[in-house]
């Protein structure tokens, strides 16, 4: 039988983290000041701190980033097993508002059909798979009628999200797990490659900046220096990063590890107010590092929503300063 549980938003708690402390892991040469105050307010997660990346117990932590993130109605840190069934029912419109799918967070076993039905509260509604997900599903145009449904088999393995479209700012948004849960630090691509290259000023947060136009990370934060400010950030496709440099560490420089598209400002350099800007089109987690301090802890990430994935125009890459002067302009990935 299908779980389902009473609508709320969930909204998270914000704010900028405390002063600096040691850098465990680091060795003696770092005290470079986890929780110096980034340039907005991070997003933190509530979760237990059973090594999840902040996520709760038995929650992927991309499950949990993607629905937190997204404040997502129904979602409370709970992910539904529904293993061991052939088909499995959604609601759409649950909640006292109707903005909700019940259960918002389910897991399957590949080969599961689910079927999505409408409740025909709150208006109208469609499914449709958001650009993280394995595959593409979609439910079509939105429409209110109770009783009305669309199914999908899942095939592949992974987390798959997906939303209402007309109602996606206001928090109807789910996901479907399918196949094994796995909560360790591989699960989350992002606290994987933090955790393995010890980042410097990483607590397990992503700050939030999507919507904004334009954002700006230091370069050389910290108390010695040697970390970029904020470490993690997710925006909106087509916002401007300017990095800039703070004069302290020594020099630095800017450049892509694991991305979808390649970015370098140039040779490290050490004058503070250097910048270098870069434009983002393409979805997907851009990390980089800074090349003379990668060995200990110099890393970061930005995370891109809602972009072409893949097959996008990377362009419109800018540096100015003494960071290079150079335009990587429409390169395409």
């Amino acid at each position: 039988m299908t779980s389902f549980k009473k609508n709320r938003r969930k909204f998270l708690a914000a704010g900028l983290t405390g002063a600096a402390a040691a850098l465990a892991g680091c060795g003696g040469i770092l005290a470079d000041g986890r929780g110096v105050p980034g340039k907005s307010e991070p997003i933190e997660d509530d979760g237990d701190g059973n090594g999840n990346g902040g996520a709760p117990s038995g929650v992927p932590a991309e499950v949990h980033q993607y629905l937190t993130d997204n404040e997502a109605n129904g979602y409370e840190d709970e992910l539904v097993d529904m293993t061991g069934q052939d088909s499995i029912t959604i609601e759409v419109g649950a909640g006292g508002q109707g903005f909700s799918f019940a259960p918002a967070a389910v897991n399957i076993d590949p080969g599961t059909e689910v079927v999505w039905e409408w409740t025909g509260n709150g208006g109208s509604h469609n499914v449709v798979a958001r650009e993280q997900s394995p595959v593409s599903f979609s439910s079509g145009d939105a429409v209110a009628e109770a009783g009305t449904t669309f199914t999908h088999t899942f095939e592949q393995e992974g987390n798959h999200f997906y939303h209402c479209e007309p109602h996606t700012g206001i928090g109807m948004h789910g996901a479907v797990v399918v196949g094994e849960v796995s909560t360790g630090g591989g699960s989350d691509p992002i606290a994987a490659y933090m955790e393995e290259n010890e980042v410097n000023l990483w607590e397990g947060e992503v700050v939030d900046e999507t919507g904004s136009d334009s954002v700006s990370v230091a370069v050389g934060a910290g108390g010695q220096g040697f970390s970029f400010d904020p470490p993690a950030v997710s925006v909106s496709a087509g916002t401007d990063v300017t990095w800039e440099w703070t004069g302290n560490g020594g020099s630095h420089n800017v450049a892509s590890t694991e991305a979808p598209a390649e970015f370098r400002s140039g040779e490290a350099v050490a004058e503070a107010g250097t910048t270098f800007s870069r434009t983002f089109e393409m979805g997907g987690n851009h990390f980089y590092h800074c090349e003379p301090h990668t060995g200990i802890g110099m890393h970061g990430v930005v995370v891109v929503e809602g972009g072409a994935g893949g097959n996008g125009t990377a362009g419109n890459e800018t540096g100015d300063g003494a960071a290079g002067n150079e335009t990587g302009g429409n390169e395409t990935a």
